[in-house]
């Protein structure tokens, strides 16, 4: 004969129903109720809390913003529009008048802050030792070293495939026969909690025209930390761009 076992919980229940029906016929029931009472499950762990967020908005040695973020500010020394999220983090700069080279007014100080918001608010390693202040737009355009146009990036970022981003427009508008267009820098950050201060992508965008009439358009989504992949395929596509335009 095959024999169906029953579930454990049925059996508990069949065999506490069993015992509490002999104990009420001793006058016992209140007794056997208490003896028999199934302890509860053990409650899971408490997620550990998460580091709370310490906007950096205007470290130490940056200027005050011009205003309460969230806010798109125009800055009228760079062309560029900058706009920061409600956490007071840089998220988008684009140009709104022509792109120009030359220098602007460099703020250390500020520099270095927002690349030391990298060891005093998220345990990273401090400015100097890994990361920088980078500017969205950068100082030969015209950029302003100002929080709204700084975000900490790593060092071999922003020396590197950043700046060789930079170079295309620097060098192209330095021919006098390219003009560009449009130059556009727009950062994600980490959608999952902590909220953090470092961007993980940027989105960088440049449209770049020749007095002859040929068009180059630049259009690259980078990692923070891109890998040697990403780098040879972004060089390519910048390289690219400068030799079209001969520049």
């Amino acid at each position: 004969m095959l024999i169906t076992p029953r579930p454990p919980h049925t059996a508990l229940r069949t065999a506490l129903a069993h015992r509490l029906r002999s104990a009420a016929r001793l006058g016992l029931a209140g007794l056997a109720i208490a003896a028999l009472a199934v302890p509860a499950p053990p409650q899971a762990a408490a997620a550990p809390a998460l580091p709370a967020y310490a906007p950096a908005i205007n470290p130490p040695g940056c200027p005050q913003y011009p205003q309460p973020p969230p806010f798109t500010y125009h800055d009228p020394g760079s062309g560029f529009d900058y706009t920061v999220d409600a956490l007071g983090r840089p998220i988008h700069a684009l140009n709104s008048a022509t792109v120009r080279t030359g220098g602007d007014i460099r703020n250390d100080a500020c520099t270095r802050a927002v690349g030391n918001i990298m060891g005093t608010i998220n345990g990273r390693p401090a400015g100097g030792q890994g990361w920088h202040g980078g500017h969205l737009v950068a100082d030969i355009l015209h950029g302003p070293s100002e929080r709204y146009n700084l975000v900490p990036m790593t060092v071999n970022f922003n020396t590197g495939l950043y700046k060789s981003f930079e170079n295309v427009a620097s060098l192209c508008l330095n021919t006098g026969h390219v003009t560009v267009d449009r130059y556009e820098v727009e950062v994600s950050y980490p959608a999952t909690p902590p909220a953090t201060d470092f961007p993980s992508r940027y989105h960088l965008r440049m449209h770049l025209t020749g007095n002859n009439g040929h068009q180059e358009d630049i259009d690259m989504i980078l990692p923070w930390n891109p890998t040697d992949a990403d780098k040879e395929a972004a060089t390519e596509i910048l390289t690219a761009a400068r030799d079209n335009l001969a520049c």
